[in-house]
């Protein structure tokens, strides 16, 4: 089991950006959803999230789990999901962190 190195996040942080133009200045903004469903059909762009989806794949699927990485993923992922809808709009299920 492995969480992503370091210079996959940034990888990752990499391509979600995308440039914005007005008033004649560049910003980047982070990709947006309906975008990203489209563009992870793109291998070229999927292979980036490869190894996320794996560890993904192996947490939802096991029923006991020893690994310290594991429990870190799921607890990250946990963090994450309450950072961004933190009134529980968009993934309205239980979020405990059930590996303890």
């Amino acid at each position: 089991m492995s969480l992503l190195r370091l210079g996959e996040q940034r990888a990752i942080g990499e391509i979600m950006l995308v440039d914005r133009s007005g008033d004649g200045a560049v910003r980047h903004e982070c990709l947006g959803y309906a975008a990203f469903t489209e563009k992870i059909k793109d291998p070229q762009f999927a292979k980036w999230f490869t190894r996320m989806t794996d560890d993904i794949t192996r947490l939802a699927k096991s029923n006991t789990i020893h690994d310290e990485r594991m429990r870190e993923l799921q607890h990250a992922l946990i963090d994450l999901i309450n950072f961004f809808d933190p009134d529980k709009v968009r993934v309205p299920e239980d979020r405990r962190k059930k590996i303890q």
